[in-house]
């Protein structure tokens, strides 16, 4: 396992903040997770910004993943990642999306990296946090949420993999 280092996190989102574009500020933020995701043992970048359904659709990030015993070992082998660098919480419309891409590929977890996360409230089940209920409800999909502070806040990646054990759990626990 690695060290993240809290400097780059912090320079990315800097980077994201200023950037003159919606897609530099994107760009920024899967560099950062690229830089993150791939300390992980059996993890690597396979596909970024990839166009798919005759273009109709794009896919921010996909990681292959090994499962290494000292990795990631309890994520399936394709990860995919929908990265919002926005100033604003994501709507439901958005989260929608991105459910319906990992249904449409028979996968049971996506990652949604939303720097000021999502609209509703996780214990009400408002607005986009009902979406990811009922994902998880009828079709047994998992979005992991991680947001800003919470990227800002990891050390190393023995940290970062015990937040989404974290999240997962909570996941399938409160189902939300």
């Amino acid at each position: 396992m690695g060290n993240i280092s809290n400097r780059r996190v912090h320079q990315a989102f800097a980077e994201g903040d200023v950037a003159p574009s919606p897609h530099a500020k994107g760009q920024a933020l899967e560099n950062l997770l690229a830089y993150v995701f791939e300390k992980f043992p059996g993890v690597r970048l396979i596909e970024r910004n990839t166009h798919v359904v005759a273009g109709s659709e794009e896919i921010d990030l996909i990681f292959w993943n090994d499962r290494a015993p000292n990795g990631l070992p309890f994520l399936p082998n394709i990860m995919m990642f929908e990265c919002k660098n926005w100033s604003h919480p994501v709507g439901s419309a958005a989260v929608v999306y991105f459910i319906n891409k990992i249904r449409q590929r028979h996968l049971e977890f996506g990652f949604l990296i939303a720097a000021n996360g999502v609209t509703g409230d996780e214990n009400d089940l408002g607005a986009a946090q009902q979406h990811l209920h009922n994902a998880l409800i009828g079709d047994n999909v998992k979005i992991v949420l991680i947001n800003r502070q919470e990227l800002c806040n990891q050390r190393s990646t023995q940290q970062l993999k015990a937040l989404i054990q974290q999240k997962i759990a909570r996941i399938i626990l409160r189902g939300a």
